[in-house]
């Protein structure tokens, strides 16, 4: 009984070991000598850049990815690999997925140089470092598909892995911009952009005695009026590029329908969109009518085109959506 227990303790150590060392994929049990990957950390990962009144960024979030590398047997050799970020990846991975992520800039990522694994081992003692510098990164989601370099070895038959997840690794990032001022709604001090020439459209206008155009006309007392439940996005062509410090917005009369939260976008071709954040929450009350709220940016904002979509309406379940007057602040 005593040589049972130790014969099957022995083979679970080596389905342990087997598993542990060599990855998931058929041509890592062949018999050629391979170095691959393993992703040890999240697949996915939210980054936020946030803006302060004094123009200065915190980055939070994953800024720096580190993983060592590893051969599917022991070398007599010194293994030096190296990785890459190859952005061509990600065409392929969206059409074979059926997803629509962003290649990042080449500029925003730095791979550190190639590492070694020592004779005699199955793992790198370093590790490999990519590191995002999201000053240059849009927000957006992104794919960053990191896959084996040059091997490097007296060796000549030691390779690189091919298989997916063993010799390409994919990471994806979602960056999230906030430049929105929400400890402050009082309207920036600034000059009023010309609306002569401005185009403004919504996807939700429902009334015809109360358009969208109703919010450039110039009279605080006509108000553009939604519909229930519904969360539209207003669209303002400025005709042309302006700098801006952020937008106003005008409420009259009761506080019902009040807007309370708006996402806020722009764009200088009306093609790439920029989301800026998220500005509110507005207060409404009995005692608080007839005044003018700001959407404040931390940094100013070069655009011609803007958008508003409203995420949040006081009541919107029983009033529409109502206010008067949009103005952007230079």
């Amino acid at each position: 009984m005593k040589n049972i227990k130790s014969f099957l303790a022995k083979a679970a150590l080596a389905v342990i070991t087997t598993v542990f060392f060599v990855a998931c994929e058929d041509d890592l049990y062949s018999k050629e000598l391979l170095v691959f990957m393993r992703n040890w950390s999240e697949s996915s990962y939210n980054i936020k850049k946030s803006y302060s009144k004094d123009g200065s960024l915190t980055i939070n979030g994953q800024t720096e990815l580190k993983f060592p590398l590893y051969l599917t047997r022991e070398s007599v050799v010194d293994v030096s690999v190296g990785v890459v970020m190859d952005e061509t990846l990600v065409g392929v991975y969206n059409a074979t997925n059926n997803t629509a992520y962003n290649a990042l800039p080449k500029e925003a990522v730095k791979v550190s140089d190639n590492i070694t694994i020592s004779a005699g081992t199955l793992r790198s003692a370093d590790s490999i470092s990519v590191l995002f510098n999201y000053e240059k990164i849009k927000p957006g989601t992104y794919l960053v598909p990191i896959k084996i370099g040059n091997v490097e070895s007296a060796d000549k038959g030691i390779q690189g892995s091919s298989s997916i997840n063993a010799g390409v690794l994919y990471y994806q990032f979602s960056v999230e911009l906030d430049n929105i001022d929400n400890l402050d709604f009082e309207p920036l001090k600034g000059e009023k952009v010309d609306r002569a020439n401005w185009k403004i459209t919504c996807d939700d206008e429902p009334n015809v005695n109360a358009p969208v155009t109703n919010l450039i006309d110039g009279d605080r007392k006509t108000d553009y009026i939604g519909t229930k439940k519904v969360f539209g996005t207003i669209l303002v062509d400025m005709g042309q590029e302006h700098n801006l410090k952020g937008f106003t917005f005008y409420h009259t009369g009761t506080y019902f329908g009040s807007p309370t939260k708006f996402q806020v976008y722009a764009s200088s071709d009306g093609e790439e969109w920029v989301d800026y954040g998220l500005a509110g929450k507005y207060i409404f009350s009995i005692t608080i009518q007839d005044i003018e709220y700001g959407i404040n940016f931390f940094v100013p904002v070069s655009c011609r085109y803007f958008k508003l979509q409203l995420k949040e309406v006081y009541l919107s379940s029983v009033y529409p959506v109502r206010f008067s007057e949009l103005d952007a602040i230079k």
